[in-house]
């Protein structure tokens, strides 16, 4: 049985982070394995507690909702006390992280009260950042940060942006230099974080890619039918860049189709996906696994993020955008940093296209000329993908873990 224990804390659940997924299921062959996360009050709850029981980790679920009203109260009221203080007390770190994030406080709350030893500790995202800065402060647990997104420039339309912002620098330009390591989920993102700290820190790129064993090889298929576009996320919601895509496709209905997979936004439906039913397959959310395997029905992967929601999606690479790739899928990608960058490094995988519907229309017209082209290459885009695959990003993980000197 193994004795060396590893805690990862998240605000999110496993349902919805595949990369979390990923990395608990490497450090389970040295490591006993504990999760912090979040009930969040939808249907990604059961599925990750079915995932946690798929692999045996020790669960331990916070709620930062209204059913524990005393909590709820007692947070809410601390929460708004210190955003009421910051302004005076910048420097704070506490006072800083309670005053970002109520799940921050449910957090620090339990680490005070828990009395595990780890090996080390994981921090997931902003909120956990002072959590894992705490451990390491009150028991000399090192601790590792995935800056998986970069907090500081993530849409947090919910509060005073340029507030949350400096927050958020604060505390990672204070804790980062702490850790005994940060890993990032792209190159723009690496580089944004440690232009920020201007110190010398660990640090390692860790790809969102996937496990080449949850892709099929594409089979070559010559039929001269509609080139087979697909898109999916947790949501099928407005922002997403559907918007653009689906007013550009419906020129050329008659060449195309479209499937789109996810929980449907009944909302955005009746404001703006009804006017283009007839051109849409809706598909429910699937496994991941199942969701892999699906893409060999597909020649196009859409991966259609938008630079003016935030710099964040200027930055980040996303778990689709891997899926596609090592699918084999020829990709259409809009043009932010990130994604241009990607195609850039091997111009097989796909296309970048102008965030309006005019260069949408192009890109679309160009990419049904050369259908056959695109077809004929997707088990070359398959092989060369390999590089990229998980079974690579796991070897640096565990390099990192075997480096990070513990008391325990």
């Amino acid at each position: 049985m193994k004795n060396k224990k590893v805690l990862f804390l998240t605000t999110a659940n496993l349902s919805i982070k595949p990369r979390l997924v990923k990395e608990i299921k490497e450090a389970q062959k040295k490591y006993e394995v504990h999760l912090v996360s979040f009930t969040i009050g939808n249907w990604s709850d059961s599925n990750h507690r079915n995932l946690a029981d798929q692999l045996n980790i020790k669960n331990i679920e916070l709620s930062a909702t209204r059913n524990n009203f005393i909590q709820w109260l007692i947070v809410t009221s601390i929460n708004k006390i210190s955003l009421l203080l910051w302004p005076l007390f910048k420097k704070n770190l506490l006072l800083t992280t309670c005053a970002s994030n109520k799940k921050s406080i449910i957090l620090l709350l339990y680490i005070l009260f828990n009395r595990e030893k780890y090996c080390f500790a994981n921090g997931r995202n902003n909120a956990t950042l002072y959590p894992v800065y705490l451990l390491k402060t009150i028991k000399k647990t090192p601790f590792i940060f995935d800056v998986e997104d970069y907090h500081p420039c993530e849409n947090v339309s919910w509060c005073n942006s340029l507030n949350e912002k400096m927050r958020r620098e604060i505390l990672m330009r204070n804790i980062l230099p702490n850790s005994a390591y940060i890993t990032s989920a792209s190159p723009g993102i690496e580089q944004k974080t440690l232009d920020l700290l201007k110190s010398k820190i660990n640090h390692q790129i860790i790809l969102n890619s996937f496990p080449m064993g949850e892709f099929l090889q594409p089979t070559m298929n010559a039929e001269n039918h509609k080139l087979k576009f697909v898109w999916f996320s947790l949501e099928i919601s407005k922002s997403r860049g559907l918007e653009i895509l689906l007013p550009a496709l419906y020129e050329f209905k008659g060449d195309i189709e479209l499937t789109l997979i996810g929980d449907l936004n009944q909302q955005f439906y009746n404001d703006f996906l009804v006017e283009y039913k007839e051109l849409i397959n809706f598909k429910p959310p699937m496994s991941q696994k199942k969701m892999h395997r699906k893409l060999i029905d597909f020649d196009i992967g859409l991966a259609l993020e938008l630079s003016d929601i935030d710099l964040n999606k200027q930055l980040a690479l996303s778990n689709k955008i891997y899926a596609y790739t090592q699918a084999g899928l020829y990709i259409l990608a809009t043009d932010t940093l990130a994604q241009k960058q990607f195609i850039e490094e091997a111009p097989e995988r796909g296309i970048v296209c102008g965030q309006t519907i005019v260069s949408m229309k192009k890109t679309l017209l160009q990419m049904i000329k050369n259908k056959e082209k695109i077809r004929a290459n997707a088990v070359k885009r398959y092989n060369n993908a390999k590089s990229l695959a998980w079974e690579n990003e796991r070897v640096k993980l565990s390099e990192i873990w075997a480096n990070i000197k513990t008391n325990h």
